[in-house]
């Protein structure tokens, strides 16, 4: 009963997640067919992948959640982001890693797992971001009607 309700709690956080995308937060919907200077704005919102999303919230923390295709919780992970650069096609935002939170024991080897004080950039390039700390791609909302990001 309880796997059952964690499956339920995740499909509604999936579908929360897509509505959530589908209605494109500023950052997301003016990365295609400009080349503006990149702004902290353009980043701020709800990226998302199939039963993963990140979110990148304008007081420039930013919080990651990674399920395995179904049902387990494998990681969330906290930034502190800051330093946009680029254009609003080609850009990138410094991530410093806060928290780190693993669910799911075996998804990670040995120094794989990100940690805490880890210091990357999220690249953005035509409405797919990347994650180098944990290696997941997240997309806005036309870049995710490709498939470029999962099921």
């Amino acid at each position: 009963m309880k796997r059952l309700a964690h499956l339920l709690a995740t499909l509604l956080l999936g579908l929360a997640v897509a509505v959530s995308a589908s209605t494109a937060s500023p950052a997301q919907g003016s990365a295609v067919g400009t080349a503006a200077r990149a702004s902290y704005g353009d980043f701020v919102g709800v990226w998302v992948g199939h039963t993963r999303h990140l979110r990148i919230r304008a007081d420039h923390t930013a919080r990651a959640v990674i399920y395995d295709g179904c049902c387990t919780h494998v990681i969330t992970v906290k930034y502190r982001t800051s330093h946009p650069r680029g254009d609003r096609q080609r850009g990138s935002l410094r991530a410093r890693v806060t928290r780190v939170r693993i669910f799911a024991d075996g998804y990670y080897g040995p120094g794989e797992a990100p940690q805490r004080g880890d210091v990357g950039r999220f690249r953005f390039r035509h409405g797919v971001l990347h994650d180098p700390h944990t290696g997941t791609t997240y997309c806005g909302p036309k870049a995710g009607q490709t498939g470029v990001c999962g099921a």
